[in-house]
């Protein structure tokens, strides 16, 4: 069909008002988001993973000068800051169209905010397990083909190496 025949027949779909899926343009060129995707995840988990990093060093900070109340309260933030990074992750799995991709941004998304709702005490620290968010992270790296989460010592993701950062370590709340 030539370029006018294809344009009278869009132009009488639209006027009938019938609706033509974007998947009949023959002429669209294959959607490839995963480098756009990509790079918005690992930009949002960095910017999340930092504020969760300052967090949790007030957290530290706060525990070895005794105030255990405002510890907790750190805590219970820097959940919060997980719930609410593992949120902005699924929101960016939405907007990817590569299945495996989408599937495995909104695996990490459950990871963080799991991790997230678990963190509600000083106590719940004993027990911060980033095993699952780990794994979910090193396949989202694989599949990006660049490092989504900060490694320590890099100031952005990107890096070759898929090596997730882990938060940094529990204050003790019996000392």
């Amino acid at each position: 069909m030539r370029r006018t025949g294809i344009i009278a027949a869009a132009v009488m779909l639209a006027v009938t008002g019938i609706a033509v899926p974007a998947s009949a343009n023959v002429h669209r060129a294959a959607l490839d988001d995963n480098p756009t995707v990509c790079a918005a995840t690992a930009k949002t988990l960095q910017d999340g993973l930092n504020e969760f990093s300052a967090t949790m060093s007030d957290v530290s900070q706060r525990a070895s000068k005794g105030d255990l109340a405002g510890a907790e309260t750190g805590v219970k933030t820097a959940g919060a800051d997980l719930v609410a990074l593992g949120v902005a992750v699924h929101q960016q799995a939405a907007k990817a169209d590569d299945a495996n991709l989408k599937t495995t941004a909104n695996d990490l998304g459950t990871e963080l905010e799991k991790l997230g709702t678990a963190l509600n005490s000083l106590t719940a620290l004993q027990s911060f397990n980033t095993t699952n968010l780990e794994t979910a992270a090193q396949k989202l790296s694989s599949i990006c083909g660049v490092q989504v989460l900060p490694s320590e010592g890099s100031a952005s993701p990107g890096a070759p190496a898929p090596t997730p950062a882990t938060p940094p370590p529990a204050p003790n709340p019996t000392t």
